[in-house]
């Protein structure tokens, strides 16, 4: 459950759906879904942005793993509850100008600025804009870039396994 349209076209990019991502419009309603909604007795996966909002339900969970400054997994606290977070640091839009910089990625038809960039991925229209899924797509492809690795392994771990999902196979995704 990606929380926001550039989050869902980010996941939804790097590891497609079998049919589609449950989409969310803010980490608050992932927060819900999980501990009160449908999901709250089954497999579930939130990917929230590491930002001044901060939801509660993460303190009932331990990090499992991390690239640092990039992204954290954390999983739930009690084994029979089979829910994940996946926080992407700081927020999504820095984290993209950051692995962008990182891997000298230009933005061909998108704001290179923060703010700009902001506005940008806000709209509902980003989460089918063909130049933010050009950028994700050419993002997708830096195989050494270890925050791609990991949220590409962690998404297709979990998407794969479920509730028979290992530790250890968590941990060495993306590795």
């Amino acid at each position: 459950m990606p929380e926001c349209y550039a989050d869902t076209l980010l996941v939804s990019t790097l590891v497609p759906p079998a049919k589609r991502y449950n989409h969310k419009h803010s980490c608050l309603l992932v927060e819900r879904e999980m501990v009160t909604g449908k999901l709250k007795d089954r497999f579930a996966v939130g990917i929230i942005d590491k930002d001044k909002r901060k939801i509660k339900y993460l303190k009932e969970f331990e990090m499992i793993d991390q690239v640092e400054n990039y992204l954290a997994l954390y999983r739930h606290k009690s084994r029979e509850k089979h829910h994940f977070i996946i926080q992407i640091i700081p927020a999504l839009e820095q984290w993209i100008l950051n692995v962008c910089e990182q891997e000298k990625i230009t933005f061909a038809n998108l704001p290179g600025d923060l703010s700009e960039l902001k506005k940008y991925t806000k709209r509902q229209s980003s989460m089918e804009n063909e130049n933010l899924k050009l950028l994700y797509l050419t993002m997708g492809e830096k195989e050494n870039n270890p925050a791609i690795r990991k949220l590409k392994g962690w998404l297709t771990v979990l998407k794969e396994k479920n509730y028979d999902v290992e530790l250890n196979e968590l941990k060495n995704a993306g590795n």
